[in-house]
């Protein structure tokens, strides 16, 4: 079994370093589990703080594009509208 965790992200520099943690820290034992990271068009740095994550757990988050090594999504047209799509 798989368990996929989608954590939104908008301007968390401050916080999403320890969400993921958090989630990274839980054990499930026979359940494999990755995480997703949707980033909303961050200005307050989240993209770095998720880039240095990836640097410190490269199997532990999901890689949603291979070609950028990150673990963001984001997409232009929903910046700032929060969870409204």
């Amino acid at each position: 079994m798989k368990l996929s965790v989608i954590i939104p992200a908008y301007n968390e520099a401050t916080t999403i370093a320890q969400v993921v943690e958090r989630v990274l820290e839980v054990e499930l034992d026979t359940v494999e589990k990755e995480i997703i990271i949707v980033n909303d068009g961050s200005t307050d740095g989240t993209d770095v703080v998720l880039a240095a994550l990836v640097a410190r757990w490269p199997n532990g988050l999901a890689v949603t594009d291979p070609s950028l090594r990150r673990v963001e999504v984001c997409r232009k047209k929903n910046r700032e509208h929060k969870a409204k799509i």
